[in-house]
């Protein structure tokens, strides 16, 4: 993980609940983009005031709650481990839903560079036939 990332957990010994609210900053994009970005083609992009859509951005918190079944001893620290791996877990899930995201982008991307590379080429070939007859 970051270090970066807070933890703040909320404890409710009646209900015996413990709930764990994982922030994280937003710069998290920047750094997955970089990431993906970078394992495709080696170089380094900065990516520094760019606005993505908001179905683009990892979210800036995540929960989890650790909830003690009745026949269970009630411990604190325990319930707050549950609750910050499950804090965890769905930060890590949406880090996954981004890749994927981004990766979707990049192959796309990519593609439509090898079309216009394609078309360049043969436009260029039709140029050089065409100046060729004129000669």
């Amino acid at each position: 993980m970051n270090k970066n990332e807070v933890y703040d957990y909320y404890v409710d010994e009646d209900k015996r609940t413990v709930v764990a609210v994982l922030t994280v900053p937003r710069t998290c994009v920047m750094e997955e983009l970089c990431n993906v970005v970078n394992k495709g083609c080696g170089t380094h992009f900065i990516f520094e005031g760019v606005n993505f859509h908001d179905n683009m951005l990892v979210a800036g918190s995540y929960t989890g709650k650790a909830v003690c079944h009745p026949n269970d001893e009630w411990n604190v620290e325990e319930g707050m481990r549950i609750a910050k791996l499950k804090a965890i877990r769905a930060y890590l899930n949406d880090r996954r839903v981004l890749t994927k995201r981004l990766e979707k982008i990049f192959e796309d991307v990519s593609d439509r560079v090898e079309d216009m590379h394609k078309h360049t080429k043969y436009a260029q070939k039709h140029i050089e036939d065409y100046l060729g007859e004129k000669d």
